[in-house]
């Protein structure tokens, strides 16, 4: 934990480490670990530094729906939930932090912009979770099958033929249709958003990009597959999780 945390904090590496008794069981879902992070955004550093205490501190959208990026989007999810917002501008990284567990062997609950590869070039092998089942607390956030959904549905595609068929079938039922395309050109989308080529900008992009189909209300999203390489697990974590599983579009 000295190792990684001198490595990688301040920044988006979230530690699960044994909880000491002085930590309540409300934050920590009953467990006995703790997940713990340092941000680099030096508005979240600030307002840490003026609480003077560790902030528990849930991500502030809805359980499940599409995370914020921006103050709009924490306002558009929570309301009136919320005494105040503070607005820091455009979170740095776009998706959520690496979640390591360092309870036993070292396991990586949710890939994130730091890649296992990094982690296991400073304390060697890191292992993968086994798939957890019926209605055990969540060991980390973001491991359900389903979370971080746009409200429309979300369909990674392979191949251009694959996604102007999904495309054509959803504008012969008078769908509104956004994609998200890096390589691939597809024709007849209503909103088509051209995303970075390199995995940090798309992270950066990724979330805010859903939230304005959101709001643009489409009813389908076309997200092009990225690439396989450990730089891209994160985002590909996302996507998946994000993704819609029926066999029938509408």
């Amino acid at each position: 934990a000295q190792i990684l945390a001198q490595h990688f904090w301040p920044g988006p590496l979230t530690l699960v480490l044994p909880k000491r008794e002085t930590v309540p069981h409300r934050v920590t879902a009953g467990l006995q670990t703790v997940a713990m992070r340092v941000p680099a955004h030096p508005v979240a550093r600030a307002l840490l530094q003026a609480a003077q205490l560790p902030v528990a501190a849930p991500s502030a959208n809805l359980f499940m729906q599409l995370s914020p990026t921006r103050a709009e989007h924490v306002a558009q999810s929570l309301g009136n939930r919320v005494d105040l917002i503070l607005d820091g501008g455009p979170c740095d990284v776009g998706i959520e932090s690496t979640v390591l567990s360092l309870v036993g062997t070292p396991t990586l609950l949710r890939p994130g912009s730091i890649s296992r590869a990094q982690i296991e070039q400073l304390i060697g092998p890191v292992s993968l979770p086994q798939k957890q089942t019926g209605n055990a607390p969540q060991l980390a956030p973001g491991m359900l099958e389903r979370h971080y959904a746009p409200r429309a549905k979300l369909i990674v595609f392979h191949s251009r033929e694959e996604a102007q068929k999904m495309l054509n079938e959803a504008l012969a039922q008078n769908k509104i249709v956004g994609a998200l395309l890096r390589e691939t050109e597809i024709s007849g989308a209503h909103f088509v958003e051209q995303m970075p080529r390199h995995a940090f900008e798309y992270s950066q992009r990724l979330y805010a990009a859903l939230h304005e189909k959101d709001d643009a209300n489409c009813d389908l999203i076309l997200v092009e597959a990225v690439p396989d390489d450990s730089s891209w697990d994160g985002i590909r974590d996302r996507l998946t999780r994000a993704g819609f599983r029926d066999t029938h579009l509408f």
